[in-house]
């Protein structure tokens, strides 16, 4: 038996060593296995995080845009009181009431040049589809394209379009034909 218990001693030993190695093999497969979890959720934390910001970005310009389109609408709308002053400035006689009416005025296009809006200067330049809406042309000697009238001033919210100008253009003229003298003859 103490034979038995001397040859068994080795073996004990042997299966201590592996059962030692099989915990190690598996600790260090578990720890891959952490390791490659821990990898997962920090990528996915890192695209979270990503997409956080973009989100944050891209509603920081919704919410820019959709000021930009209110401020354009309440502007748009703002643009027919400057019609109207200029209009009515136009035909006021009395100097007194005109100057405190330009006054007004002055102050009211300050107010819009303040909030980023700006007229369209377009006589003698070329008519652009993006600044200018043609209602007419008119035969001129000017080049063909050339704004000759102003019918409705254009205005600029910063660097859009928020009312294009209406403009009559030329157009080339044509050379009218004359018609030959009557020839008299005498019977």
């Amino acid at each position: 038996r103490a034979l038995q218990l001397a040859m068994g001693a080795p073996l004990l030993i042997k299966m201590s060593k592996k059962n030692i190695i099989n915990k190690q093999i598996t600790q260090e497969i578990d720890t891959e296995k952490n390791e490659k979890i821990v990898q997962e959720y920090e990528n996915d934390l890192k695209r979270l995080q990503a997409e956080f910001e973009n989100y944050i970005k891209r509603t920081e310009k919704e919410k820019k845009q959709i000021e930009k389109n209110a401020t354009a609408k309440m502007m748009k709308k703002l643009l027919f009181i400057i019609d109207d002053f200029e209009q009515g400035l136009s035909q006021i006689k009395d100097e007194e009431i005109s100057n405190g009416i330009k006054m007004i005025y002055d102050n009211f296009v300050k107010f819009l040049t303040e909030q980023g809006i700006s007229q369209i200067n377009s006589l003698g330049d070329k008519a652009d589809s993006l600044k200018h809406e043609v209602i007419k042309h008119e035969e001129s000697s000017e080049e063909e394209g050339t704004i000759l009238k102003e019918v409705q001033k254009g205005y600029l919210l910063h660097d859009d379009v928020l009312r294009p100008s209406k403009v009559i253009v030329a157009k080339k003229e044509v050379p009218q034909k004359s018609n030959p003298p009557e020839v008299i003859q005498n019977e």
